[in-house]
């Protein structure tokens, strides 16, 4: 009946047949093509070439169409994803340019003109604070560090971008990793990366279109969760000390605990 239809619209219940894929945010593209190639919707090869290709999706998504758009990373929007058998790793690849488009509202797109920023560079800077977040909280604050470094002409010094150049994620990064030759290794290289180094959440976009106001030029994790900030180099080397010690002595507790269980 009528009033059936209207209650099933109201309550958002829905009917999703095909295959479920998951990207979780902050995925990179390696990341994605793992997981489509897994659930065997198409071939590898394939998904590399279109993403290194934003050229072959102007005609349909036309904010692509810029000169410092070099790859799709950081527009593949995450999100739960239904497809057909046999979908087609273009038209795949469209469904999440769409949501991107979707979510990527005229509202952001003023504050971007505001910043006067490019699309790439918002997206970008996004994607390393994506990386760099654990709770939603302190996006604005590690947007604003990062604006605060650029605006000093101070490198980044992130090992999210650091950790790009790999094929898998290091549990931790060495003095020598600091010390790699590449456009990713923001401890050497100025300014931004090439290209954004994730598919950011849009949490993640709007902590960078609206940062914190923050004096904030550094900040290192706590065993809680978040991150402790700091202005100057000396406050810092604080914090770092004390989150080792915080680390080492939650780690020794744990290890005790364990011991005891058995």
């Amino acid at each position: 009946s009528n009033s059936d239809i209207i209650n099933k619209l109201a309550s958002g219940e829905m009917y999703q047949d095909g295959i479920k894929i998951t990207i979780p945010e902050g995925s990179t593209s390696n990341e994605i093509i793992s997981l489509l190639v897994k659930n065997e919707l198409g071939e590898k090869s394939d998904y590399q070439k279109l993403i290194s290709s934003p050229s072959d999706f102007y005609d349909d998504f036309e904010f692509l169409n810029q000169k410092d758009i070099k790859t799709l990373e950081g527009f593949l929007y995450p999100s739960t994803y239904y497809f057909e058998e046999y979908a087609k790793p273009k038209d795949i690849i469209k469904e999440m340019l769409k949501l991107f488009k979707k979510n990527y509202t005229e509202e952001l797109q003023k504050k971007q003109k505001e910043r006067n920023m490019t699309l790439q560079e918002v997206v970008n800077l996004a994607s390393i604070v994506e990386k760099e977040a654990v709770i939603d909280e302190d996006r604005p604050i590690i947007a604003s560090v990062f604006y605060n470094r650029l605006d000093k002409d101070m490198p980044l010094q992130s090992d999210a971008t650091l950790q790009y150049i790999f094929e898998e994620r290091k549990k931790s990064m060495t003095y020598n990793d600091l010390k790699i030759d590449s456009p990713y290794n923001t401890y050497i290289q100025k300014g931004l990366p090439p290209t954004p180094i994730a598919n950011p959440s849009i949490k993640s976009i709007k902590a960078v279109l609206e940062p914190s106001d923050t004096d904030y030029l550094y900040f290192v994790a706590s065993i809680d969760g978040g991150n402790v900030y700091s202005k100057t180099y000396e406050e810092h080397k604080k914090n770092v000390e004390q989150y080792r010690k915080d680390r080492d002595k939650r780690n020794k507790e744990l290890e005790e605990k364990s011991k005891k269980d058995k």
